[in-house]
């Protein structure tokens, strides 16, 4: 075999190889972008997720609270309507209990 036949060969053999190497490289590039841009998405996800979690539970504190003060206000004045009832002629004004607060009363 001629010398130089050798040596395209090999040098065929080396030039195919480091082609081989540089696609897989350029293509496990390509996999990690994919992979991040994958993962960055997911984040935005779980962030707006979150989100829409939080306002949900704030807007049913708002409710529950809402429930309470109803209730709260509904048993004074059965209170005050009870006590402007009694024999005893004992009046309660409504004004003694505006200082009154929910909040404080826990």
């Amino acid at each position: 075999m001629d010398p130089i036949m050798v040596i395209a060969a090999v040098a065929g053999v080396a030039l195919g190889g480091l082609s081989a190497a540089l696609l897989v490289i350029v293509l496990r590039g390509h996999r990690i972008r994919e992979a991040e841009k994958h993962a960055a998405d997911l984040l935005i996800e779980a962030k707006t997720k979150h989100k829409e979690a939080l306002l949900e539970a704030k807007e049913e504190a708002i409710k529950i609270k809402s429930q309470a003060e109803g209730e709260i206000r509904e048993r004074m004045l059965t209170l005050i309507v009870s006590q402007n009832a009694s024999p005893r002629g004992k009046r309660t004004s409504i004004e003694k209990l505006r200082p009154w607060n929910a909040e404080t009363a826990i």
